[in-house]
């Protein structure tokens, strides 16, 4: 199972998409679809030590798929896509499925009650080619909460006008 999981990982990483130029979209803010989550201070190394178990801490490592270590706790038991909020590689993002917490150099995308029809691989290979344009400063990179909740995604529609699954 371990190697189809990495299979599947290394096909959606190398999904490409364009929009063709007849295709009908809505250009949706990031806030609109999403509840856009920080994690938190008190995930430290020694806390990782002190409170080792099963459940993945995510940092802004984009090493080992971002994983910092395994605690014995969690704070989200969902899919999400998290995003790298600062370093060399921030607005890095990955998607994620199950239960997970986050150091406050991560953040995740957590869609909104009642979203049904946006597709998370959809949306997470539009912030894979597009989201590191987005960080800012020299040295130190950062992609923001505030950043990011204003980043624009272009949703396929149907005839309908509504998001359409299927092109997405």
């Amino acid at each position: 199972i371990k190697r189809e999981v990495e299979e599947f990982k290394l096909q959606i990483h190398d999904l490409q998409f364009e929009l063709a130029s007849d295709s009908k979209y809505h250009d949706i803010k990031i806030d609109d679809l999403f509840n856009i989550k920080k994690g938190k201070a008190e995930y430290t190394n020694k806390f990782i030590t002190e409170n080792a178990g099963d459940y993945p801490l995510y940092s802004s490592q984009t090493k080992d798929e971002g994983v910092i270590g395994l605690i014995n706790q969690y704070d989200y038991d969902c899919e999400a896509i998290t995003w790298t909020t600062d370093g060399i590689y921030a607005g890095t993002p990955f998607l994620r499925n199950g239960k997970f917490s986050m150091t406050t150099h991560c953040g995740a995308l957590i869609l909104k009650d009642g979203i049904m029809d946006i597709s998370l691989p959809y949306i997470y290979i539009f912030l894979r080619d597009n989201l590191r344009k987005y960080a800012i400063g020299e040295q130190n990179k950062r992609v923001t909460t505030n950043i990011i909740q204003n980043v624009h995604i272009p949703i396929p529609i149907n005839a309908e006008g509504k998001f359409d699954l299927e092109v997405q």
